[in-house]
């Protein structure tokens, strides 16, 4: 049980680190683009 619930909670961590990611890249991006 522990290790399904823990799998299942890593998954999501590294969907939001990945989205967190995008977002930086994106963010610098747009910085990059009005200078």
């Amino acid at each position: 049980e522990g290790w399904c619930d823990r799998q299942g909670t890593l998954a999501e961590v590294k969907a939001r680190l990945h989205m967190r990611q995008q977002g930086a890249v994106k963010r610098e991006r747009t910085l990059a683009y009005s200078q």
